[in-house]
């Protein structure tokens, strides 16, 4: 995740910077009048503004992955696609991202929250372990029964 981070970190703050880097650019003593070209034009600082919003769950997910008492995996999955799937654009482009976004997050991760007996998740499992995990919020109050009593089982095999 973290080229996401360094790159989210960019944009945002580019698109923060904006005024003073397009009046910059538009100064004929740091630009020439034959490069005009570097100048950004309004709909390419719209898509940087939705791609910026598009990235941030992931900042905000390592940010909270980075603290000792926070979610196991299951957990931040469910809560990051959530949270780009609930995200509004206004643009192609900003709905092209999310739906690839959403898409490959769930090809490959859809698994992780997900938990049934015929087949045992094993990260579902290893996260119950976890003292946090007593209450799995990515999952509803039966299943996370149904996981415990699974742990139990393997554990007096």
């Amino acid at each position: 995740m973290d080229r996401w981070n360094s790159t989210y970190r960019m944009i945002d703050r580019l698109v923060d910077q904006r005024r003073p880097v397009t009046a910059t650019l538009s100064d004929p003593e740091v630009t020439p009048r034959g490069k005009r070209y570097f100048d950004q034009k309004p709909e390419q600082w719209t898509v940087l503004e939705e791609l910026a919003r598009g990235l941030e769950p992931f900042e905000c997910a390592t940010v909270f992955l980075s603290g000792q008492e926070y979610a196991t995996v299951p957990q931040l999955v469910k809560g990051l696609l959530k949270s780009v799937q609930n995200r509004t654009f206004e643009k192609t482009l900003g709905k092209a991202f999310q739906a690839a976004i959403s898409k490959q997050m769930t090809e490959r991760w859809g698994n992780v929250t997900t938990f049934s007996e015929d087949k045992p998740n094993s990260v579902i499992l290893s996260a119950t372990l976890d003292p946090r995990f007593r209450e799995p919020k990515s999952m509803s109050p039966e299943q996370g029964i149904r996981v415990q009593i699974t742990v139990k089982v393997l554990a007096l095999k």
